[in-house]
């Protein structure tokens, strides 16, 4: 017999690890009842609210800053890397280069990578 307590731990479980059977070709699942302990159906969540959908949609200039901005990290860290007499500067140099490249890349693509991302947040 299932008690309230032992719905109440199905339904932690079940909220950490997934819903555990789903019917295939339908967005219906059999989820527990926290009351009687007994599976009802309720409708799968598909996709993530609307709100950190928002949140990824910047303005088109923002790829544009970063861009310049990972060019003059780029340039600023091979002057870096050339110049420095030390190898720990050259390391940080080296690194500060590799970080602008990065930064530089991903303003490139930024619309395409932001496009991605929503995408991938839709499901």
């Amino acid at each position: 017999m299932i008690t309230a307590d032992t719905g109440e731990i199905c339904i932690q479980i079940f909220t950490a690890v997934g819903v555990p059977t789903s019917t295939p070709g339908f967005d219906i699942a059999w989820v527990p009842d926290g009351v009687s302990g007994r599976f009802t159906t309720g409708p799968l969540q598909s996709g993530l609210p609307g709100e950190l959908i928002d949140a990824v949609q910047v303005p088109a200039w923002f790829g544009q800053a970063m861009k310049m901005l990972g060019l003059c990290v780029l340039i600023l860290g091979m002057i870096g890397w050339v110049l420095s007499p030390s190898m720990r500067g050259r390391r940080r140099g080296f690194q500060f280069a590799v970080s602008g490249l990065v930064l530089t890349v991903l303003g490139i693509a930024f619309v395409p990578f932001q496009k991605l991302i929503t995408y991938v947040l839709n499901g």
